[in-house]
């Protein structure tokens, strides 16, 4: 993988407190935008912005302090401007001070993770840090 510093970071805790931010539902969905290019001046850069499309279904458990579980189907635009979907599992764990620990499976190691990064140099998809 390319360095991590050039990747796109996908953290699901961030992506989940946005997500929530409506109230707890069975179905989100949320546009994620990260800026690229070179800054040309001030705001204005050579490059539109990269932008992607979070579907997320959440099966809410009926007994308190069961897990959560669920899934996150990620419609994204490839380094290469192709276009490219990928489906992502979540888990949602009770935390100890309220709300939820969120973590997905990594596509390649099926390893829980808390964010999964697309190197600039990828073909396509979010992975783990360590898979890469």
């Amino acid at each position: 993988m390319a360095y991590l510093g050039e990747a796109l970071k996908l953290d699901v805790r961030s992506l989940m407190a946005t997500a929530m931010k409506s109230g707890k539902k069975s179905a989100y969905s949320i546009t994620i935008s990260c800026q690229t290019g070179q800054v040309i001046c001030r705001e204005l850069r050579d490059s539109p912005d990269r932008v992607a499309t979070a579907s997320i279904t959440v099966n809410w458990p009926t007994k308190a302090g069961d897990p959560v579980s669920g899934g996150n189907l990620l419609e994204l635009s490839r380094m290469d401007d192709r276009a490219a979907e990928q489906t992502i599992f979540l888990t949602g764990t009770p935390a100890k001070v309220g709300g939820w620990l969120w973590r997905v499976s990594c596509p390649e190691t099926r390893q829980q993770v808390g964010a999964l990064y697309l190197a600039r140099t990828a073909t396509g998809f979010y992975r783990a840090r360590r898979s890469a």
